[in-house]
C-alpha cells in the first residue's frame, strides 16, 4: 500500500465542518442517467461520467497500471 491509501478499499471520509461550496472542483458519477438527473442540484460545478470500476471508481489494482 502507499502512504495515501486506506486500510479499507471501501474506507469513507467524514468531514466535521461545512465545505465551502468554492473549494468543491467537481463531482463525478458513474451512471449516465444519475448524472444527468443530478447536474442541476450541483450548483454550476464541472460534473464528470467515470465508469464502474474505472477512474475514481477503479480499483488499486486497476490505478496502479496506471500510477
Amino acid at each position: 500500500m502507499k502512504s495515501y491509501d486506506p486500510t479499507d478499499v471501501q474506507a469513507e471520509v467524514l468531514i466535521f465542518d461545512i465545505i465551502e461550496p468554492a473549494l468543491i472542483a467537481g463531482a463525478v458519477f458513474e451512471d449516465l442517467r444519475v448524472k444527468t438527473e443530478n447536474e442541476q442540484y450541483v450548483g454550476g460545478i464541472k460534473t464528470y461520467l467515470h465508469s464502474k470500476g474505472k477512474g475514481l471508481f477503479a480499483t488499486r489494482n486497476y490505478v496502479r497500471k496506471y500510477d
